[in-house]
């Protein structure tokens, strides 16, 4: 299985998941490379991370009238730093903080297949609606979570380049990685995962 390494260094008509606090499981884990962009006027280069998540309560019938969970993701930059919200997830996710042995590297492919809360608000940006994950919480104990997730799990590194794994991704997704500075520079040896020790066992954490 690929990694996908933290460190503390489709467009068209769809149906909105509903606004609330959901069970929901991790389906997908996705490394998008690095992207330039501006903030307060200076360039700036960040590692993004999609993760996707299932909501096998909230489901969906499609045209061949299979009904399947409805699926909601949040764009990450892959980073474990002090204020990253991707640290604050996780640690709201796991009901634990980082120990100093995991910011140094900590690999997010353990997501797939993971349970937990997610809390989704509707928002509106220009002439469209999203549905947007504010808070992602750990399972109370006895909360009933599917045994398996529906969908398959995807975990997809940079490094796994445009082979299989690429093709099964949807094609805004694919888009995105084709923008990547990995892909659009001189050849560079990309990080594939967050480093990570093992965390402490038996305390309860989900991953």
């Amino acid at each position: 299985m690929s990694a996908i390494i933290a460190k503390s260094s489709g467009e068209g008509d769809f149906i909105l998941a509903p606004e609330g606090t959901h069970v929901a499981v991790c389906i997908g884990v996705v490394d998008l490379g690095s992207h330039r962009s501006e903030y307060m006027g200076k360039p700036r280069t960040r590692r993004l991370v999609r993760v996707t998540w299932e909501l096998p309560d909230e489901m969906l019938t499609g045209d061949g009238g299979e009904a399947r969970p409805m699926m909601v993701g949040k764009l990450y930059t892959l980073s474990l730093g002090e204020k990253a919200v991707l640290r604050h997830d996780l640690e709201s996710w796991r009901g634990r903080a980082f120990t100093p042995a995991e910011l140094d590297g900590f690999d997010i492919a353990k997501l797939a297949g993971v349970a937990c809360l997610v809390t989704i608000v509707h928002e509106k940006k220009g002439d469209k609606n999203y549905a947007n994950i504010k808070n992602v919480t750990k399972i109370p104990k006895g909360t009933p979570t599917p045994k398996t997730p529906f969908n398959e799990p995807l975990i997809y590194s940079i490094t796994d380049g445009r082979g299989e794994k690429f093709k099964n991704l949807p094609e805004w997704l694919q888009k995105k990685l084709s923008e990547c500075v990995e892909w659009n520079s001189q050849p560079t040896e990309p990080e594939g995962r967050i480093p990570c020790d093992e965390p402490p066992q038996g305390d309860g954490a989900p991953f």
